[in-house]
């Protein structure tokens, strides 16, 4: 303008995506039929004043326009970070699944391990000694025909089954661990069907906080190289 008119001044506001969104009011003080007027809105006027213009009303009308404007920019703001929050939301929570399955992964890895492996493992209380077992792994019933969950529910199974000949020796290395961290000997075990087993049994002792705090150890049976042993012993002696 004065090179263009209104109309055109408008269509080329929409065009741009800088301006597309800008508010517009037509001012006129020639045309004033309805024709104009429908082109005006149809060109993305949001209204149309006649002159002579009240400065007060149009001030008023741009401020309306402005408070419109900042709270739809403020809602946008607000949906827009709930979208991020919702989109955070739910990356947070697939790692967590993620993570979740990995580490079952792991722990059913370690789980077959251990399994795999021809020990059992255990765990008790440094007071307690062989006396109350936190936790058993599976493989001890494959070797003694007890179940962990029967070993856990009876504190003095294991120690009542250790050999008679074997018993005091054991129980005073274990009583040791606190003091030389640790031990490694071997017995015999009575076994659920009357068969008496030999284990080697390796413990160390777990500090927290520079305090003794769990038994940590593993029986191997070595049934087997006993047997051999006595064996080879014996034949020396039929030499």
């Amino acid at each position: 303008m004065p090179g263009l008119d209104g109309y055109t001044t408008a269509e080329l506001i929409r065009r741009r995506e800088r301006s597309r969104h800008i508010p517009i009011i037509f001012v006129s003080a020639i045309d004033r039929d309805d024709e104009h007027i429908a082109r005006a809105y149809s060109m993305g006027a949001v209204d149309y004043v006649f002159k002579p213009v009240d400065p007060v009303i149009l001030r008023s009308k741009v401020a309306v326009l402005v408070d419109l404007y900042r709270k739809n920019a403020e809602v946008e703001r607000k949906a827009a970070l709930e979208r991020f929050l919702q989109e955070e939301n739910l990356r947070i929570r697939q790692e967590k699944l993620e993570a979740e399955r990995q580490l079952r992964q792991i722990e059913e890895r370690q789980t077959a391990i251990v399994r795999s492996l021809p020990i059992a493992l255990y765990s008790s209380d440094v007071e307690a000694g062989f006396s109350g077992p936190r936790f058993i792994s599976e493989v001890i019933a494959d070797l003694i025909g007890f179940t962990p969950e029967q070993i856990l529910q009876d504190p003095h199974l294991w120690v009542n089954r250790i050999h008679p000949e074997d018993r005091d020796r054991v129980l005073n290395e274990v009583a040791s661990i606190p003091v030389l961290g640790g031990m490694s000997t071997e017995y015999g075990w009575l076994c659920a069907d009357g068969s008496h087993r030999w284990f080697l049994d390796r413990a160390v002792l777990i500090r927290h906080e520079g305090r003794p705090f769990e038994i940590f150890g593993s029986c191997l049976d070595v049934t087997d190289r006993r047997h051999v042993e006595q064996q080879l012993i014996q034949s020396q002696k039929m030499e």
